[in-house]
């Protein structure tokens, strides 16, 4: 029997001098004054130490309803490179797709500049006073923007960036990331926010109706897309996205959690939808918004639709995925021309 203890305190004892060692040989402390670009800001391998080593001398829980308070960010002097767009445009072709897609590389995409926020969203985790994985079960559960006017790539500018209020929702606490890019004198580019849900029982009582599903019909289709992902998109999408959460990385860390298998970026499937708008948003004002309701599943294949409404400056989209003829509704969104 003593053997058995001898053995459980050598292994608790090494695998303390193991997050130790990588702690202080692997975490890296992230300074978002000095995050002026994507370049500079956390690779998805940084942000994966900083999870699984930066917060142990940390406190362990987060403290959702407050967090607002401390999590405030200010950038001057941010850009993206020409590098950065076309990268991200190279990342954001789908398999069965044999150009590029038709979107602006004169100016920096509404699409990338959500997957920059959300990548930035690792590194204020990082930066804030607890352990990382007080982070783990937060899910993305929407996106929405408001572009102004188009951002340049080289151009400079401030990000700001904050966190709304935590509100009580079903199945845990609604949280809210919003992120600006504005000029010196403060007047707006784009503002996106990503909507995100910590999964917890805070015993709160939510008031909420239950909306009836929109229906759509074919005769009302502006347009139409077809995508296909395979296991090497989310790889080739993870340099640009920066994002190391394991369920978008191999089908048996996306089974540990209990999905299917792994499952394509939110943010790639947002800057699908909006490849067909990004050369709209150059010349006009645009609003958004997105919500996941079903995940893509890799690999498989997603059909996208563009629908008219009865507002000729608004357009439904809808993103339906799985195999053919078991489609299911994976995300909805309407975009809006409002200038």
């Amino acid at each position: 029997m003593m053997w058995l203890v001898n053995f459980f305190m050598y292994f608790l004892l090494g695998l303390i001098s193991f997050f130790i060692f990588g702690h202080f040989a692997l975490a890296p402390s992230p300074n978002l004054k000095t995050m002026t670009s994507p370049d500079k800001m956390l690779t998805w391998k940084e942000a994966l130490c900083m999870i699984a080593f930066g917060g142990i001398f940390s406190w362990p829980f987060i403290d959702w309803i407050n967090i607002h308070k401390i999590c405030k960010v200010g950038v001057p002097g941010f850009n993206f490179s020409q590098q950065n767009v076309t990268d991200y445009r190279g990342a954001l072709q789908a398999i069965n797709e044999k150009e590029l897609p038709a979107i602006p590389t004169d100016i920096v995409p509404i699409g990338y500049i959500m997957t920059v926020a959300v990548r930035m969203c690792y590194t204020v985790i990082g930066s804030l006073p607890y352990n990382c994985l007080g982070a783990a079960g937060v899910v993305v559960r929407g996106f929405a923007f408001e572009t102004h006017r188009s951002l340049q790539p080289g151009q400079k500018c401030t990000l700001r960036a904050y966190t709304n209020p935590t509100t009580y929702v079903r199945k845990g606490y609604g949280i809210s990331g919003v992120g600006i890019l504005e000029d010196e004198a403060g007047t707006m580019y784009t503002k996106v926010e990503c909507i995100l849900l910590k999964m917890v029982r805070h015993g709160k009582k939510v008031d909420g109706k239950k909306t009836t599903p929109k229906e759509f019909s074919d005769d009302d289709v502006l347009h139409q897309e077809e995508w296909t992902v395979d296991q090497s998109l989310p790889s080739r999408f993870l340099d640009v996205s920066g994002d190391p959460n394991p369920i978008h990385m191999h089908p048996l860390l996306g089974k540990l959690f209990g999905l299917p298998g792994n499952i394509m970026h939110g943010t790639w499937i947002f800057g699908k939808v909006m490849q067909t708008f990004e050369e709209k948003c150059k010349s006009s004002k645009y609003k958004g918004e997105i919500k996941f309701i079903k995940p893509f599943i890799i690999p498989s294949t997603g059909v996208c639709k563009i629908y008219k409404t009865d507002d000729v400056n608004s357009f439904d989209v809808v993103v339906r995925v799985g195999k053919p003829g078991k489609r299911k509704t994976g995300a909805i969104a309407t975009i809006t021309r409002f200038d």
